[in-house]
């Protein structure tokens, strides 16, 4: 998926694009350099062990051109969590709840029940039993 995502995002109409991912200093900048790397070159701007910015250089094979896109941490910009960025923007649809301790590769067609609420990041107990009965 992130692989046909990219594959995607590399055409000359999205030369100097910015893409904002929220948090990308984290979880999702491991997932994305991983990925990016696999595309083309790829250059990082890493501060006090947080990715910053990624930027993603390739090649059109029809002009011999190079073109880049940006990947920034939106993080940066909006200190605070999306599930409180969604409260303060009052935006309708809210964000999932993932037990990211628990997915691993050799579990990600898991669709038996809910995890344990021990592999929850930041989610009071309350917020899993909701999530549960859902």
């Amino acid at each position: 998926m992130i692989f046909n995502t990219i594959n995607n995002l590399t055409k000359t109409k999205y030369h100097s694009h910015i893409i904002y991912i929220h948090n990308l200093a984290n979880f999702d900048g491991v997932f994305l350099l991983k990925e990016l790397t696999k595309h083309s070159m790829v250059d990082s701007i890493i501060h006090k062990d947080k990715i910053v910015t990624v930027s993603l250089t390739f090649s059109n094979k029809t002009n011999s051109r190079t073109y880049m896109i940006h990947f920034r941490n939106s993080y940066q910009l909006l200190l605070a969590s999306l599930s409180k960025l969604v409260k303060n923007f009052k935006v309708n649809s809210q964000k999932g709840i993932f037990s990211y301790k628990f997915v691993n590769e050799n579990n990600l067609n898991y669709i038996e029940p809910v995890s344990l609420f021990n592999y929850f990041n930041s989610i009071s107990k309350e917020e899993y039993n909701y999530y549960n009965n859902v």
